[in-house]
């Protein structure tokens, strides 16, 4: 620490451009590393380096010497970089084991921090998360959208008629409704003016995919049931080798009754009724088009809700309000008009919608199907 012939300038200007630049390469790849500990080197570099050149020019204190330089650079490095401040202070004083360090390091981290959040509302951490587009909310809403002027019917995107379906839709209307809203993750499930229940857009999937199955399964059954009556046994087994994959009886059941009960003809794919009703959501979280911002932020904030029926003060509905709508207007709120999607549609991640953070009553409805 007291030693200053260990490296001169040079050394020490080439480490520091050398390890910056391996820093700033592997920073967000899939390499297993961190970033505390390079982060932490690379200002210590910094600082030691500074506290060299001053002590070349006769500018450095006597209680200050360029190892202690490296020590404040370092605190200062994390703390506007990874914004830790208090942890990073203990860290670096334990490291040391000098109690008089403490002032200088606060100083440091003080000083880094409000900068740093001047610059950026976001760490670096948090700012790679929005670069590689991974849906991310701070645990509070930005400042724009903190005021109770901003509303839930404000949070929400335009809404495609399309989008909406009736618990009894047919399969004509599912996949228009899954080609015309390519982003949206989650439709509302509409009877009449109330909305019903919401279904996602990975269930809409599975049960579209289903229908061919159940058809051929259907018209295998019906054969079968005509050559068993002639004594035809042959034509009977030839049937069912020559027929779709066996579908589980749950869903069986559930193209055969509805498809029968509403008298359409299987062999017409389109005319085929899909009763959303059983796949949906049928108890999803309700908000009102007048409920503040600030209180419907945490809702996906914190407690991991994936969607939400808007309704107005009548109970009808109005909109559908997604995780992935409330991101996106966070980043337009940080960021500015400039990170707005131009193409705007919503952010598809029906993925995380289904398997992480669906609404309660997803297991309700699975269940339902099962």
């Amino acid at each position: 620490r007291m030693n200053t012939s260990v490296m001169s300038m040079n050394d020490l200007a080439l480490v520091l451009v050398a390890y910056t630049a391996l820093n700033i390469g592997m920073m967000g790849i899939a390499v297993p590393m961190g970033s505390f500990i390079p982060f932490m080197f690379v200002g210590a570099v910094a600082g030691r380096l500074l506290g060299h050149g001053l002590s070349e020019v006769g500018l450095a204190t006597p209680f200050a010497e360029p190892g202690f330089y490296a020590l404040v650079g370092s605190a200062a490095l994390l703390a506007g970089s990874l914004r830790q401040t208090l942890s990073v202070v203990v860290f670096l004083t334990e490291c040391v084991n000098h109690l008089g360090a403490i002032p200088p390091l606060m100083l440091a981290v003080f000083v880094s921090h409000v900068v740093s959040m001047h610059l950026s509302p976001h760490g670096l951490d948090e700012q790679l998360i929005v670069a590689k587009g991974l849906p991310y909310l701070d645990a509070e809403p930005p400042s724009s959208l903190a005021s109770a002027s901003v509303t839930a019917a404000d949070l929400c995107a335009p809404l495609p008629s399309a989008a909406r379906l009736a618990p009894r839709a047919t399969v004509a209307a599912v996949r228009h409704a899954l080609e015309s809203c390519e982003g949206l993750s989650v439709f509302p499930v509409v009877d009449g003016r109330a909305c019903v229940g919401l279904v996602t857009r990975k269930r809409l999937r599975s049960a579209l995919g289903c229908r061919v199955s159940a058809a051929f399964e259907l018209s295998r059954r019906a054969l079968g049931a005509t050559n068993a009556a002639r004594g035809d046994e042959d034509r009977e087994h030839s049937a069912r080798e020559e027929g779709a994959p066996e579908l589980p009886p749950y869903m069986s059941q559930f193209f055969h009754t509805d498809s029968l009960a509403a008298g359409v003809d299987i062999c017409r794919p389109d005319d085929v009724v899909l009763p959303v009703h059983r796949v949906m959501d049928a108890s999803p979280y309700v908000l009102l088009c007048n409920t503040p911002a600030p209180r419907v932020y945490p809702l996906f904030a914190r407690l991991g809700v994936s969607a939400a029926c808007v309704v107005d003060s009548r109970g009808e509905f109005h909109s559908v309000l997604t995780r992935e709508m409330v991101i996106e207007k966070s980043v337009h709120a940080h960021e500015g008009p400039g990170a707005h999607d131009p193409s705007g549609r919503w952010p598809a991640s029906d993925e995380d919608l289904e398997a992480g953070g669906g609404s309660e009553g997803e297991s309700v409805a699975s269940d339902t199907v099962s």
